[in-house]
């Protein structure tokens, strides 16, 4: 490997860089517009993640549109693939009030940040995961409504 930065270089990389993040920012909006709220389900993120991400290999090109485009089909893919991780996982999530190292290091990648949240969502993760094994009673909520717990 070579480190040659070149002008022609930076420019397709800042293309790419930032189309994948305005993908990023519209996958959310392409999803709801295209799937139903109620089918939005893991499966069918990851689905849309592999057909965005086969979509950015099939695009040939060079150019500044051919990069512009991949970096789009980038970004929704990995916006999707994580939301679908992260949703499998915190299905699976087990929390305590003292986690272990371990257990904070795997919290901070699933985007969980401290081991207990009182109150509604937290990045992307449903408040049941945080509060599955914390024996205090919740108030069921739905992802669209900010819900209080119960007293």
């Amino acid at each position: 490997m070579k480190f040659k930065p070149t002008q022609k270089k930076a420019i397709k990389t800042g293309v790419l860089l930032v189309t994948g993040l305005i993908g990023v920012m519209a996958s959310d909006g392409v999803m709801g517009a295209v799937v139903p709220q109620e089918y939005n389900t893991p499966l069918v993120k990851g689905a849309a993640a592999l057909a965005s991400g086969f979509g950015a290999s099939a695009i040939e090109g060079e150019d500044n549109y051919s990069t512009a485009t991949k970096g789009l089909l980038l970004g929704s893919a990995l916006s999707q693939g994580i939301k679908a991780v992260r949703e499998v996982v915190a299905e699976k999530v087990v929390t305590t009030e003292n986690p272990t190292g371990y257990q904070n290091f795997v919290n901070k990648a699933m985007g969980m940040n401290s081991s207990y949240i009182p109150m509604g969502l937290k990045s992307g993760l449903p408040a049941e995961a945080w509060e599955r094994n914390s024996g205090k009673p919740v108030i069921p909520i739905s992802r669209n409504k900010v819900s209080s717990r119960a007293i």
